[in-house]
């Protein structure tokens, strides 16, 4: 095999690789958001390029900024994840922002569009800061007459699902 062919073969795998480590770097804030806070606008899409309805009556907002939480997140709605969404009055938001955009357009977003539910996406590196976080884990927000009445994490499917009923 000719040197150059062997670079070009191992290059996809490095951008995966590399990507996969951007987008699961664990974080420890704060976040803006607080109980008894609205939720704040977002002018973001979902995988399909569909517009967030700023119109949604939420009860639960789950979050998530890393490649761990997002699976987490799949576990629980691969299944029957826009019918549960739908019943919880629920809605998922992810950052993606640290994700190189070579990632995002090859794997994630294709991979994304699959699902059977909506995941709305924050591509700016702002977006994202306004939620609480806990390292690789799922953040809840529990919603009430428009305002946040609870934040809970999730580290596991089980924990989610505990969460959502």
């Amino acid at each position: 095999m000719h040197f150059c062919q062997m670079k070009l073969r191992v290059l996809p795998a490095s951008i995966f690789a590399f990507g996969l480590a951007c987008s699961s770097t664990p974080m420890q804030t704060r976040g803006a958001i607080a109980v008894g806070d609205p939720l704040p606008a977002l002018q973001i899409n979902d995988q399909h390029d569909r517009a967030w309805n700023s119109g949604l009556v939420l009860k639960l907002l789950l979050f998530t900024a890393t490649r761990k939480g997002g699976e987490v997140v799949h576990e629980v709605f691969q299944t029957n994840g826009a019918e549960l969404l739908q019943q919880k009055n629920a809605a998922i938001v992810a950052d993606i922002h640290r994700m190189p955009l070579i990632i995002t357009r090859l794997v994630a977003l294709p991979r994304m569009r699959d699902y059977s539910y909506p995941v709305y996406l924050i591509r700016d590196d702002s977006g994202g800061a306004a939620f609480p976080q806990r390292s690789d884990q799922v953040t809840v927000l529990r919603f009430v007459n428009g305002r946040v009445a609870a934040i809970d994490f999730a580290a596991d499917a089980e924990s989610l699902r505990a969460l959502l009923d």
